[in-house]
């Protein structure tokens, strides 16, 4: 499972949602919003964070740093790689962004 200050960061940087702590991938009610609470283990999980840092401009440099971080792949060994659930059921390109986010201090 993603830690809560990745989860944080992709929620609040990323994809501009409000986060608060609390059951992961269920969403509630708070002061009449809706908090979403994304678990980032759903394919539009995945496809959204792709999809904002494409909104951003952003997404060939991040990408360009995450195949950077793969050996020995080819680009559609590597997309598949990227698009698909690790061990624990998180996508790995969350997982990633969340990183890169968090190295690139935003």
């Amino acid at each position: 499972m993603m830690d809560i200050e990745t989860r944080k960061r992709l929620t609040e940087k990323l994809l501009g949602e409000r986060f608060m702590p609390g059951l992961v991938g269920f969403p509630y009610k708070h002061d009449g919003e809706t908090i979403s609470n994304r678990s980032f283990t759903t394919p539009a999980d995945a496809l959204d964070v792709m999809n904002r840092l494409a909104e951003k401009g952003k997404w060939g440099k991040f990408y360009c740093w995450a195949s950077s971080k793969t050996v020995g792949m080819t680009s559609w060994e590597f997309d598949y790689w990227l698009f698909s659930p690790d061990e624990t059921g998180v996508y790995r390109i969350c997982t990633l962004a969340g990183e890169w986010l968090k190295e690139e201090g935003k």
